[in-house]
C-alpha cells in the first residue's frame, strides 16, 4: 500500500470519529449551533463518501437504478419504479442508500442499513444478490459513512464486475 493511501486512510478513520462525534450535540443547545454541528457533520460525510467512489473510480449518479438494472448494466430502469429483485429484497437493506456510476452506467448502490450484523442476515442478502446476477459485499476498508458503529455499509455490483476492496 501506498504511502499516500496509507495517509489517505487514516484520513478517512479520522472522518469517521469526527461523524460519530457531530451526530450528538449538548441538549438545549442553540438553533445557530445545530446548524453549524449539521453542516460539519454532513461535509465529514461528503469527504468520506468521495473517497469511497473515488478509490473505486466511481461518481455519484444524480439518479436512482433499480438492482435489474445495475445488473444488465443497462442505461436506465425502461420507465420501471420496482423490479423483481426490488420486491424479494431482504429486509431493510435499501436504508441510506447512494447510487454509483462508472461512466455513464450504473456501477454500484451503496447502502447503509441497520442490524445486518449477523452471519444468518448477511448470507441471506448475498443469497438475494446471487440470485439476480448482483454481488453483495460488507467493505471493511471504509466505515459507514451514516452512522459508524450503528450502520454497515454494504456494496452491490453487478456480478461480473471485478471484486472492489474488501
Amino acid at each position: 500500500m501506498s504511502d499516500e493511501l496509507t495517509v489517505n486512510r487514516l484520513t478517512i478513520a479520522q472522518q469517521a470519529v469526527a461523524i460519530l462525534d457531530l451526530v450528538q450535540g449538548p441538549i438545549g443547545e442553540p438553533a445557530a449551533q445545530t446548524m453549524t454541528r449539521y453542516r460539519a457533520l454532513t461535509a465529514h460525510r461528503d469527504a468520506v463518501m468521495e473517497a469511497y467512489g473515488a478509490e473505486r473510480g466511481w461518481t455519484r449518479s444524480k439518479a436512482q437504478f433499480l438492482p435489474s438494472t445495475l445488473a444488465k448494466g443497462a442505461m436506465h430502469n425502461g420507465g420501471r419504479r420496482v423490479d423483481a429483485a426490488s420486491r424479494e429484497m431482504p429486509w431493510n437493506l435499501m436504508d441510506h442508500v447512494y447510487y454509483w456510476k462508472q461512466g455513464r452506467r450504473p456501477a454500484a448502490i451503496v447502502a447503509h442499513p441497520y442490524g445486518c450484523n449477523t452471519g444468518e442476515k448477511r448470507a441471506e442478502a448475498q443469497a438475494w444478490a446471487a440470485r439476480h446476477g448482483l454481488r453483495l459485499t460488507f467493505p471493511t476498508d471504509f466505515p459507514s459513512w451514516r452512522f459508524p458503529g450503528w450502520t454497515t455499509l454494504v456494496e452491490i455490483t453487478r456480478a461480473d464486475m471485478a471484486p472492489t476492496a474488501a
